[in-house]
């Protein structure tokens, strides 16, 4: 049995892949500790789990060598004395790397995200001048991913591609890194309406309303199939910088009564936010961020065997490929979307809703992932 440390730079809990991590770690017999910033929403305190502040201040907001953070994974290691330490990004990997570098412990990373590809998408690294010049011109997330790959012992991520980059960019061998998919509990789903409906109808999406997610077309593709095909209906949840956006071109359309948006929810809400559609959509516009990571949602969408619509990004034309649990268009048209639409409404959706069941059930379970990170840290204690 080891000690393990966890360090997030985010709230603990809740936190779905972080949570998961640490039940699958102590379910081998390894005691873990976590190193976070304060949930918004405060818990209880737990013996196990050291907060950087009292809320969710500036001062805890994760940079690169942050003196909050390796001040904070200092006392961690000085209280819990871990044989390893699992960082979640790369953000956080050089202040733990000095924090353990006296008692040489191990450092991997959790890289949940291809993080330089996605700070180049996200509005907050684009909309401000100097986040966008220190981003795209100077590139420095690069140079602070390739400071925490070398920094590393070993890296985990969520897809095959993105594995393929990391290698491609820094010569890594196979060894040096595991896949471990952001895969369900099957139990988490118990209660969900499996498949799709005798004249399935029903799209849904289901996380966060960025513009990376690729909604607008998607709804405006959704509003040209209406044409054709007015009993379909498009259910939105979740909230985001582009919520109130697409509330207004929604309610702008013909089909704006068609189409409905539910805001935020919490995991808890899922199976009935699942059992109440027939397909799921991921539209995402391809570039270097979603062609280098899967959504949970889209492990989600199979294991509840609701046929999915994606985007041609590499990993989910992968994805529908390997489980024949839906149809990849072109997602930056909405002529394509609307012919996709079409194409799903006249398939064999019943077939690809018990393929993308039993595929997911046999790969993509997060039993299956579990195993695979258990064994990659046990490897390195």
């Amino acid at each position: 049995m080891a000690k393990i440390l966890h360090v997030l730079q985010v709230g603990y809990p809740p936190e779905v892949r972080a949570e998961k991590i640490v039940r699958s770690l102590r379910q081998a017999g390894h005691q873990v500790y976590i190193v976070a910033r304060m949930p918004r929403h405060k818990s209880a305190p737990s013996e196990e789990c050291l907060y950087l502040a009292q809320s969710p201040t500036l001062l805890s907001q994760c940079i690169p060598y942050s003196p909050v953070y390796t001040g904070g994974i200092m006392g961690a290691i000085e209280r819990w004395k871990p044989d390893l330490i699992l960082t979640r990004e790369m953000l956080i990997t050089g202040s733990a790397a000095l924090a353990a570098r006296k008692h040489h412990i191990p450092v991997l990373i959790d890289m949940a995200e291809p993080y330089p590809e996605a700070m180049r998408v996200w509005n907050k690294y684009n909309s401000n001048p100097i986040l966008r010049f220190l981003t795209h011109t100077a590139r420095l997330p690069d140079y602070i991913e390739k400071d925490a790959v070398n920094k590393s012992k070993g890296i985990i991520v969520v897809c095959d591609e993105h594995k393929q980059r990391l290698q491609h960019l820094y010569a890594l061998p196979d060894e040096h890194i595991a896949i471990v998919h952001n895969t369900p509990e099957i139990r988490e789903f118990d209660n969900v309406k499996k498949g799709v409906s005798e004249k399935p109808s029903v799209f849904g999406y289901h996380g966060y309303l960025t513009n990376d997610r690729g909604l607008d077309t998607f709804i405006r593709g959704f509003d040209n199939a209406f044409t054709s095909f007015p009993h379909i209906r498009l259910i939105i949840s979740g909230e985001g910088s582009e919520e109130q956006y697409l509330r207004t071109l929604a309610a702008s359309l013909p089909s704006a009564h068609a189409i409905t948006f539910t805001g935020v929810y919490d995991a808890e809400d899922l199976p009935q936010l699942y059992s109440d559609i027939d397909f799921g959509i991921t539209p995402y516009r391809v570039n270097g961020f979603i062609n280098n990571t899967i959504s949970n949602k889209n492990f989600d969408y199979l294991l509840c065997g609701k046929p999915m619509l994606t985007s041609l990004a590499a990993p989910l034309q992968r994805l529908i490929h390997q489980t024949g649990g839906g149809i990849a268009v072109n997602c930056e048209n909405p002529e394509d979307i609307a012919q996709g639409i079409e194409q799903l409404l006249s398939a064999d959706t019943h077939t690809m809703a018990e393929n993308g069941m039993k595929y997911a059930n046999a790969h993509y379970t997060w039993q299956h992932d579990s195993e695979r990170l258990v064994d990659f840290i046990e490897k390195h204690l």
